[in-house]
This record gives structure tokens, C-alpha cells and sequence, in this order.
């Protein structure tokens, strides 16, 4: 099979691999490359790109293995254990590799009397009661490898010190798969197992390791005196003796055939025959066997053979499969819009249904024409909700996402309460009229309990009392309250301003803090990123030095508002539009607005792309003094010296149409398609959203359920998202995963989203703490024939509505 295709190109090699372009690095000095590692391998826990991750496992592998990696051909053992990391992630082996998880598989593949029995299985080191363990036991952490505690005697146990190593090795920096990319352990939720204690468990009880390939055996390794004089040899499946050995030295006596071998043999094979390739691990004591483990990555791929003819042979032996898409992400994936044409909202607040549909929850109905109502009960059919209730009173297509008793928090995109370009406010923020037929289906399905809150964190100067009144939210609300529904309609920010003379006055601080902080740190997409770079971090019209505060090289992090955290789900409802620093706007860009103070949002980095920033293009001494101007003003005006502040923006104006004029520049703030900075504030709230717990700590498991509803009814086009102008779409668009959502909303506003870094970036750098994607691209589901089950590259090319990009990225879009 033939993956890559390469060709030279100004020196580089163009690496396509199933249709997509990379890269390779054009230096290959070794200082260089060492410089390069360091500073990719720090960024491998707020994730990394395919040709990084490429890059770290080539030079591992000539550092351990002794040879250069051949990923374009592989064809030794440890070349191919390489390949099937990058590629091969078929989410049964996190199951397998997972010492809890794998519990249940074996149970149903084999029977559980292969298992060593349980003592106990906890989610934190606290839970474990250590009074009432027995005196002998084994601890185990499920992603663990050789991080074992052997307890032979109770008595003689340091239990603060087992307890030390526990939480240690619960650490995602414990996780194989954040050093060496061995993709089986990334998604396995840590827990602590602790089994009996199996006499001689200390190191000196044999295991047979069977390796498996295409689900047949065909060799057995076993390990002889690990706890001192450690060597090793293989035997085939007639108990032949091999003349090679791996990493340690070749053990020259003979190992008598265990009983129970062809019982093992037969049992490996079962457990692997679902696999390309995978290792069993057998112990035999007393004329009983007990499952060891499920190893997919045999010594990370990097042991050495002895004879080196062997890591070929056995290379021979691993067939690679056709990269697999998966089908447990179909669902995930996927992406329903309903196109009709219908380009205007209804106005009649409070938005009820011109249909009594059977599981409507209310009396009420609406005497005008609601088709908006109509197109999302459309999109959540299509979504496949509730599918086997459909029609009837019964259907109830929240009902997965949403519990009795839950909070569901709702986050309409409501960005600013008038247009600055005079087209009117449809296409500006999402329209109550189909935020209501949300919370309509989220009343059906939390039954009369939990609670509901509407809220958003708009730009500063918005006013946010006018915003509601006039677009029929108040109205909207007040409907529920009097129906007894818990909701609220929430204005997150901590202040509010208003704007004269190009100054920002104070207008409300609410009286407590609304936010609470969230630390990223090393989970940042900032970490690593040069001190220079994050000292010139800027959001326009803020004190740089609160800024500073909050991300610089030890600290990353944000203030988000609480009721986003404490939410059990969160439906995510954006305006999809033109932006000026992202290109567009959808779901990923509408999250910037869960923060409830703006200061702790980078936007853009203060220098020229040539001077390593990204606030416009060409350096400029005389823009480097608007830039400094600009930050005394934005000082002062912070302090409340707004006179100071006014006379420093004039002179900032005068000096910025100077340098502009003097270098011919037509880019600023970052509004450009080379903003480098803006994609990654929205990448790490985008984390926080699914990642962050109800206090604000960083977990390894999704802490909120999550729902998008896109309004593009009437869109926005040109000089969005606050000067947009109005682009009729008809369309409602859902889904699940908010990168999926946002590559099919660039592809029907005929964006391409290889060029929008907010979208790219996120889709690309998997293999972080905190994946906010599924990693593959959209299934479209549409009533729409064009669309519906085609490629978004076809939709971007032949199927779009060509939406007019904002000035800044029409060079690009």
C-alpha cells in the first residue's frame, strides 16, 4: 500500500499523505533539530501537529532504536509499532490497555477466572481505605506500566509514600502517551486498581508474553531473573527456541514448557484477533493462568533485536490495515443543516410555534407563521434525537443530553446591541426566536426540575439592557418565569463601558466577581511560546499590564464566568459571521464570550510579522511608537485619568496614519489573516468549556455535556462581527463537536478552512490533554441534496452562498 508520495521542492520534501500536504522540516542540522525537539516536545500537552508529532517519534527513534525511521515504507517490527501510533487509533485498544477497562472485555471474550481478582477500584488516591486492605496486595494505576506497588506485608507498608506515588503516576505527565505518543493509553481515565497478591508477584513468577499478529501467535517471550541479572529469550508456537532476544541480553539455558501453553496460545488469539497487532501476557502458577496485560506498543517500538535481522522478520509478520476512520466518531461528527428560504425572524416575543406539535410543552401558539421554530425541530430530527419517539408526545430529543436536575446553560452569541454599520441587528446576534425553541426542548427534558440560564459576556461598550428590550429576550424570559420555569437571562461581564471621544468610561461594575479563574499554564496553546512573543500579547483598548498578569511564560489563564462551570450542559448557540482577527466566527469564537473579564483575552501579539508579532505586517519605527502610545492611553484610561488617556489616543492616531502611510500598511490590532494569537485564546476556552470542573480545576474527562445550534437564518458578511452586513442563508445548523461544526460552516459560507487558524489549528494539533475534536472531518446530514452526505470540500467548491470576507482576509479567503 502506498501512503506517501514525495517530491523536492525549494529543498524541502512535499510529504502527501491521503490527500493532505505536509511539510518537512528544511534543516537538518543537529542543533538545530535538537532546539526544534525541546521545544515541540514541550507543547505535547496542549497538543501537536502530525508533522510534529512525526518529528519528536524520528528523532526518539534514532536516539533509542539506533536507526533512522522510515515512516513513508516501514518495514521493521519497531518501524511498523511507530506507524500504528501516528495512525492507527481504533478506540478498542484504550479499552484493552486499560487495566480497569480490559476487566469487561475479557470477561465477555474469555471468562473472568483468567483475571486476577479485585480487591477494589478507586477514582482517587483519598478513596482507598488502607485499614481494611488485607496484608497482602498489588496497586496498580490502569495506564501504568512497571507502576506497581507489591505489598507482601501490611506492616511493613509506608502508606504515605504508596499514597505519593499514586498521585504522581494520576498525573497526565504519567500517561505513556504524553512522552512517547503511544496513542492506546491517551484516553484512558486513570484509576487505581488493586488486585490479590499472586505468590511470587515480586518479579521472580514467570510471564509469558505472546505476540500476536492478524490474530494468530507466534512467538512467546519470556523474561528470566528481572530483579537482578535480567535476560531474556523467545520461543515459536512449537517451543522452539529462537536465536534472537530484545534489549536484554540472550539467555543461554532453556525454560521448560509451561502446562498451560497451548491454553495460553489459544486464549492470546482470541483476545487478539480484533488487532493488526498486540502482545498477551500470561502468568501461570499452580496449573492456573491469569491474564497479565494487552501491550499494543511492545517497549515503545524502540527495542533493539539481537540479531538485528529480527526486528525485520518479526516486521514481516505485522500487516498494517488501511487508515481507519472509526465509526464510534460518526455520530460525533456529524452536522445537520436546514436550508429553506426563509430570511427574516418573527417578532411576535414570546416566540411560540404556529404548529401545536405533539410534544409541545406549552398551551400557547402562535397565530404568525414561525417557520424558524419548524427548521430546529427539523435540525434535532436530523440529528437523529430520540429517533424511536419521533411524531409523538413522547419525543424527548434532549433527553441524552439532558437530565432531570441538571443546569443547562444556553450562550447565544450576543455581541453588541446596535450594528455599527447601520444594516440592522438580524445578522448581528443570535435571534430569541430560535434560542426559544431550545428552551422549550430543554424544559421537556428536565421535567419539571433543574434550572436554565441564558447568558453571554458581549463586548464592553455593549448595552446590554437595550440589546435584550429591543430583540424580545426580556419578553422571552418573562414568558417562562411566569410558567414557573428556574431561568435566568445573564450578562457575565464583570464591567461595562461606554465610549466617547475614543475613550472608554466605566458605565457598571456588578458589585461580586462574577469569574473564576481557570489556570491552562503548560495546557496553553501559549506554552511555548517565546517571552518576547507573550510580553507583546494585546487586546485592544485594555491595560496591557493586567494582561501580562495572566499570561506570561510560567502562567497562562482566564476568567470564566461561574455559571459556566457549574453547568451540567452547555448549548451553544453562535451567529456564524465574518470576523475581523478570526476570519469567521462560529461556535469555537462564540465560547470567547463565557469570560467574564476581557483583560485575561489575547488578541493579537504588538510587533509586525517580521519583527515576530502580529498586529500587522510590515515593521515601522514610527508604528512601534503608536504602539507604545496606544498602551500609555489604554494605562491611563484603565486609572481613571481619562483626559491623560484622550490626549495619548490623539497622538496615537496621528502617529499610526504616519507609519501606515510611510510603509504602506493595511493591516492592524490583528485584524489580518496573520493573526497567529487570536486562535489560541479561543482553543483554550474552548478546554476550559469541556474540561475544566465546577471549581475551575483542569481534568482529564469531559465535565459538561455540549449541544451547538448555529442561527444563519440572515448571516453576516464584509466587516464582521461588528459592522457586519446581512447575507440571507435560511439555514439552522447542530452538531456535537464544535471543530466539526465550524469546517462545515466554512465550507457553505465558501470559506476554505485550511486558511482559517482558529478552525485549522484545533482540527490538526490532536493529541493534547484536553481534545476539544474528534480529529476527523464532518458527516452533513441536510434536507438540502447537495449537501447531504457530501464532502465539505465539494460544498466549499461548488455548493456555497460566497460569503464577502472582511478586509483584513481577502487576500486569503
Amino acid at each position: 500500500m502506498k501512503i506517501f508520495a514525495k517530491k523536492k521542492v525549494d529543498g524541502r520534501k512535499i510529504i502527501y499523505f491521503f490527500d493532505k500536504k505536509f511539510l518537512s522540516w528544511k534543516d537538518k542540522n543537529a542543533v538545530v533539530q535538537n532546539d526544534m525537539f525541546k521545544q515541540i516536545y514541550k507543547k505535547r500537552f496542549s497538543g501537536l501537529t502530525l508533522p510534529e508529532q512525526r518529528f519528536i517519534l524520528e528523532k526518539q527513534f534514532k536516539k533509542i532504536a539506533g536507526y533512522d525511521l522510515n515512516l513513508g515504507n516501514p518495514g521493521t517490527f519497531n518501524e511498523k509499532i511507530q506507524w500504528l501510533k501516528l495512525y492507527y487509533h481504533n478506540p478498542l485498544m484504550t479499552i484493552c490497555a486499560d487495566k480497569v477497562a480490559v476487566r469487561d472485555y475479557v470477561k465477555e471474550k474469555i471468562g473472568e477466572e483468567y483475571l486476577v481478582p479485585s480487591i477494589g477500584i478507586y477514582d482517587k488516591v483519598e478513596d482507598i481505605n488502607w485499614e481494611k486492605l488485607p496484608d497482602r496486595f498489588v496497586v496498580k494505576v490502569n495506564w501504568g506500566s512497571g507502576q506497581n506497588i507489591i505489598c507482601t506485608d501490611k506492616s511493613n507498608l509506608d502508606v504515605d509514600d504508596a499514597k505519593s506515588k499514586l498521585t504522581e503516576w494520576m498525573k497526565p505527565e504519567s500517561n505513556h502517551y504524553y512522552n512517547y505518543l503511544e496513542w492506546g493509553y491517551k484516553n484512558i481515565k486513570p484509576k487505581i486498581i488493586i488486585e490479590k497478591y499472586i505468590e511470587q508477584m515480586d518479579g521472580n513468577l514467570l510471564d509469558w508474553k505472546f505476540f500476536c499478529f492478524g490474530g494468530k501467535a507466534h512467538y512467546v517471550q519470556v523474561d528470566i531473573d528481572r530483579s537482578c541479572n535480567h535476560t531474556r529469550c523467545f520461543y515459536d508456537m512449537n517451543y522452539q527456541k529462537q536465536e534472537f532476544t530484545t534489549c536484554y541480553p540472550f539467555y543461554k539455558g532453556e525454560v521448560q514448557k509451561p502446562a498451560n501453553f497451548e491454553k495460553m496460545r489459544e486464549l492470546s488469539e482470541i483476545l487478539s484477533k480484533d488487532f493488526p497487532h498486540v502482545r498477551v501476557d500470561w502468568y501461570e502458577l499452580d496449573g492456573k493462568i491469569y491474564l497479565g496485560e494487552m501491550t499494543f506498543t511492545h517497549g515503545n517500538g524502540t527495542e533493539r533485536f539481537t540479531p538485528f535481522k529480527y526486528d525485520k522478520i518479526m516486521g514481516d509478520l505485522l500487516e498494517l490495515p488501511i487508515f481507519p476512520v472509526h465509526d464510534e466518531h460518526k455520530k460525533q461528527r456529524e452536522v445537520a443543516l436546514v436550508r429553506r428560504e426563509i430570511y427574516s425572524y418573527p417578532q411576535n416575543a414570546p416566540f411560540r410555534p404556529s404548529v401545536s406539535y405533539p410534544e409541545y410543552p406549552f398551551d400557547e401558539i402562535s397565530a404568525q407563521e414561525n417557520n424558524v421554530y419548524d427548521m430546529v425541530r427539523e435540525g434535532l430530527h436530523l440529528m437523529g434525537l430520540d429517533d424511536e419517539n419521533y411524531g409523538t408526545k413522547n419525543w424527548n430529543p434532549l433527553k441524552e443530553l439532558i437530565v432531570p436536575g441538571n443546569t443547562v446553560l444556553i450562550k447565544p452569541n450576543l455581541v453588541l446591541h446596535r450594528n455599527g454599520g447601520g444594516e440592522g441587528e438580524d445578522c448581528l446576534f443570535t435571534q430569541p426566536s430560535v434560542v426559544a425553541p431550545m428552551i422549550d426542548y430543554a424544559i421537556k427534558a428536565l421535567q419539571g426540575t433543574g434550572k436554565i440560564i441564558v447568558g453571554d459576556a458581549p463586548l464592553q461598550e455593549c448595552v446590554f439592557e437595550e440589546l435584550i428590550s429591543n430583540s424580545g429576550y426580556d419578553k422571552l424570559i418573562a414568558f417562562y418565569k411566569d410558567k414557573g420555569v428556574d431561568i435566568e437571562l445573564l450578562d457575565f461581564r464583570n464591567v461595562a463601558t461606554y465610549v466617547k471621544g475614543g475613550v472608554h468610561y466605566s458605565q457598571r461594575a456588578q458589585g461580586a466577581d462574577n469569574g473564576v479563574v481557570v489556570a491552562l499554564d503548560d495546557l496553553s496553546s501559549f506554552a511555548g511560546l517565546n517571552e518576547e512573543r507573550i510580553k507583546n500579547m494585546r487586546i485592544t483598548n485594555y491595560d496591557p499590564r493586567i494582561l501580562q498578569k495572566h499570561h506570561n511564560t510560567k502562567t497562562h489563564e482566564y476568567n470564566v464566568a461561574k455559571q459556566i462551570l457549574e453547568a451540567d450542559v452547555v448549548i451553544n448557540m453562535p451567529k456564524p459571521k465574518s470576523h475581523r482577527k478570526a476570519g469567521l466566527t462560529s461556535a469555537l469564537k462564540n465560547m470567547v464570550g463565557m469570560n467574564a473579564n476581557k483583560e485575561f483575552l489575547p488578541h493579537h501579539s504588538n510587533t509586525s510579522l517580521k519583527e515576530g508579532g502580529d498586529a500587522y505586517l510590515h515593521a515601522s519605527p514610527v508604528l512601534a511608537k503608536a504602539n507604545k502610545m496606544l498602551d500609555k492611553g489604554n494605562m491611563l484610561n484603565a486609572e481613571g485619568k481619562y483626559k491623560a488617556a484622550k490626549a495619548c489616543f490623539k497622538k496615537f492616531w496621528k502617529l499610526k496614519a504616519k507609519g501606515a502611510e510611510n510603509v504602506q500598511e493595511k493591516f492592524w490590532e490583528g485584524s489580518w489573516w496573520g493573526n497567529d494569537t487570536i486562535w489560541r485564546t479561543i482553543f483554550d476556552l474552548n478546554r476550559i468549556l469541556l474540561y475544566a470542573d465546577k471549581t475551575g480545576q483542569i481534568r482529564n474527562t469531559k465535565q459538561r455535556k455540549y449541544f451547538i445550534v448555529g442561527d444563519m437564518i440572515v448571516s453576516g458578511q464584509n466587516e464582521g462581527p461588528l459592522e457586519p452586513s446581512p447575507k440571507n442563508v435560511g439555514v439552522i445548523a447542530m452538531g456535537k463537536d464544535a471543530v466539526c461544526f465550524d469546517i462545515a460552516i466554512a465550507a457553505i459560507c465558501g470559506f476554505d478552512w485550511h486558511k482559517l487558524p482558529s478552525v485549522r489549528e484545533p482540527y490538526e494539533r490532536l493529541g493534547g490533554v484536553c481534545e476539544i475534536t474528534c480529529g476527523q472531518p464532518p458527516v452533513v446530514k441536510s434536507n438540502k441534496p447537495e449537501w447531504d452526505n457530501n464532502s465539505v470540500d465539494d460544498i466549499f467548491c461548488n455548493h456555497s452562498f460566497n460569503f464577502y470576507p472582511v478586509s483584513g482576509w481577502k487576500d486569503v479567503l
